[in-house]
Order: C-alpha cells, then sequence, then structure tokens
C-alpha cells in the first residue's frame, strides 16, 4: 500500500495563508516597490475570513477559500522510481485553488471599491504562496501557483468579484 500524504492540503495552505498574512516580506516589501502603492485591506480583512470549502453564502464578508482538487501519480502504476531500502516512490503532482470573493457592495468592503478589494485579496494570497517555498520540515517537495483567473460568475450568483489562484504543489509518496 502507497504510504500517501498524511496532511490535507486545504488546510496547510489555509494555515500558511493565515499564519503569513501580515509578513512584512509580502506586505511591506512587495508595497516599497511602487511609490503609490497601498494595501487597503489591511485595516478590514480578517484572516477568520479564510477558511476551507467552497464560498459561504451566508457570509457578507469578503473571503478566501481554499479547496483541493486532483493528484497526478504521473504514471499508471502511480510509481515512477525505486527507493534505496527497495520499495516504490513517486513524486505526485498536486492542484489546489485558492478563491477570492467579495460582495459588489462598498457597505461590506469597508467603503472600498470591491474590485480593489478583491484584487488586493488575490494578489495577497499570490504573494504568501510564491514567499513560502518549502524548506525545513514543510511537506511539500515543491510549491507555487498556476494562471490566475477571474472566472466568469453565473447572473443569480450574488458575488461581485472573484479571483482563482490554482496552487501547484509536489509531494513524494513511498511503499
Amino acid at each position: 500500500m502507497p504510504d500517501v500524504t498524511p496532511y490535507d492540503p486545504k488546510v496547510i495552505i489555509m494555515d500558511l495563508l493565515r499564519g503569513h498574512w501580515s509578513d512584512a516580506s509580502v506586505t511591506t516589501d512587495f508595497a516599497n516597490r511602487y511609490d503609490d502603492f497601498d494595501w487597503v485591506i489591511d485595516n478590514h480583512f480578517d484572516t477568520a475570513w479564510i477558511h476551507t470549502g467552497w464560498f459561504d453564502s451566508t457570509s457578507e464578508n469578503p473571503q478566501v477559500s481554499v479547496t483541493f482538487d486532483s493528484t497526478d501519480p504521473g504514471t499508471p502504476t502511480g510509481f515512477d522510481a525505486t527507493t534505496g531500502e527497495g520499495g516504490k516512490s513517486a513524486l505526485l503532482d498536486n492542484t489546489a485553488y485558492i478563491d477570492t470573493w467579495v460582495h459588489n457592495d462598498r457597505d461590506l468592503t469597508g467603503g472600498i471599491n470591491p474590485k480593489k478589494y478583491a484584487w488586493q485579496l488575490r494578489l495577497r494570497a499570490e504573494l504568501i504562496v510564491l514567499d513560502n517555498a518549502p524548506h525545513g520540515d514543510h511537506p511539500w517537495d515543491s510549491l507555487g501557483t498556476g494562471q490566475i483567473r477571474s472566472p466568469e460568475e453565473p447572473e443569480e450568483t450574488p458575488i461581485g468579484s472573484r479571483w482563482r489562484i490554482p496552487v501547484l504543489f509536489s509531494d513524494m509518496k513511498k511503499t
């Protein structure tokens, strides 16, 4: 039986976002690159609004949700190498998503333009992922982002602005 990761990717990414939301390496360093840039979300967004699962339609708060999509073993057998002890191993390619959700109502964003708010949520989440490459006791061998997009929402959807960030990561499984 293969030894698949014991870590829930949704929880790891959620904890990564919550734990690094205010890191100077993300917030200050990025803002210092642009003379007129200001993080307008800092005095409004609460990291408790970062969660696993899908959009919570009962909440009026801006949200950041994390969902896990897939694992690709890369080969039909699921293994692509042998370990030094004679077991099998494989580097698994995984995809999760970070979605940012903001209602199209300035009253719900502290008076901030909802599209600007949504853009900064998306930007902050992406910068945190890119700033936290695996090292030390991190459970993954690689971490990055894919093509970010703003999906079209159906007219009946109450969302004002949404961004989707694919989080690409790999980990090792062994027998």
